[in-house]
């Protein structure tokens, strides 16, 4: 009964703040006719010259401005960071480790995996002490 009224506590707290934040005062100034006139103005010179672009140009346009929204939003996410020579060295890397892993008799596994433990008990203590 009790985690049934705190459950209902706390719902009913979400729902308040929720409601809150929904009615917020804060409203934009009011565009006055001028501008508005002006805005709609704008749109129709822009509708307008995209309507006499050729194809060609519409694709470098539309080219241009994914460039500028990747150098906005800090790069091309898909690309790797790691270059070609790296990734194949990372990838051989982790062949060999897998490799040599695979040739490791149980007591072996089981001493590297303790000593693994230790490891990042000492890494996970090392950064709790720094300030």
């Amino acid at each position: 009964m009790n985690k049934l009224f705190a459950a209902l506590i706390a719902a009913a707290f979400v729902f308040v703040a929720a409601s809150a934040i929904a009615q917020d005062s804060t409203k934009a100034p009011p565009i006055t006719k001028e501008e508005q006139d002006k805005a709609k103005a704008e749109a129709a010179a822009k509708k307008q010259a995209k309507s006499q672009q050729t194809a060609a140009e519409k694709k470098a346009a539309n080219a241009a401005k994914v460039k500028e929204e990747k150098q906005q939003s800090g790069g091309d996410s898909t690309q790797p960071t790691l270059t070609k020579e790296e990734q194949a060295k990372a990838k051989a890397d982790a062949k060999a480790k897998k490799e040599a892993q695979a040739k490791m008799t149980p007591e072996e596994k089981k001493a590297a995996n303790a000593a693994k433990v230790k490891q990042e008990k000492e890494e996970a203590k090392d950064t709790k002490n720094k300030p």
